[in-house]
C-alpha cells in the first residue's frame, strides 16, 4: 500500500501542476486576445484607410462627371439660345418679305422675276402659317 504521506504530496504536486497550468493557460489567453485585438486594429486602420481613398476617387471621378454634365448642360443653353435669335431673325425677314410688294404693272422688271418673287412671297406665308 502507499503511505499517505506519498499520496498527499501527489495531490499537492497534482494540485500544483493543475495551479500552475491554470496560470499558464490564462496568461496564453490573454496574450491571444490581445494580439487578436491588435491584429484587429491595424486591420481596421487598413481598412478605414483604403475606404477613405476609394471614397476620394469616387468623388473626384463623380465631381469629373458632374461637370462634365454641366458643359454639356450649358452648351445645349448657348444652342437653344442661338437657335431662338435665328428663329426671332427669320419671322422679322418673313414679315418684311410679306409687306413688301410687287406690281405686275411695273415694267422695269420682267414678267419672270415677278413671278418667282411673288412664288417666294406666296410660299414664306404657307410656312409662317
Amino acid at each position: 500500500m502507499i503511505p499517505p504521506q506519498i499520496i498527499k504530496y501527489a495531490v499537492m504536486g497534482l494540485g500544483l501542476l493543475s495551479a500552475g497550468y491554470a496560470v499558464v493557460d490564462h496568461f496564453e489567453t490573454k496574450g491571444y486576445n490581445r494580439a487578436i485585438v491588435e491584429l484587429q486594429s491595424i486591420a481596421n486602420a487598413e481598412i478605414q484607410k483604403a475606404t477613405e481613398k476609394a471614397t476620394a476617387k469616387a468623388a473626384k471621378e463623380m465631381q469629373k462627371a458632374l461637370d462634365k454634365q454641366q458643359l454639356l448642360h450649358d452648351n445645349e443653353l448657348e444652342r437653344t439660345k442661338q437657335e431662338r435669335e435665328v428663329e426671332v431673325q427669320i419671322k422679322r425677314m418673313i414679315e418684311y418679305v410679306d409687306r413688301i410688294e410687287i406690281k405686275t404693272e411695273c415694267i422695269t422688271v420682267g414678267d419672270d422675276i415677278i413671278r418667282v418673287l411673288n412664288k417666294t412671297i406666296t410660299e414664306s406665308n404657307v410656312t409662317s402659317n
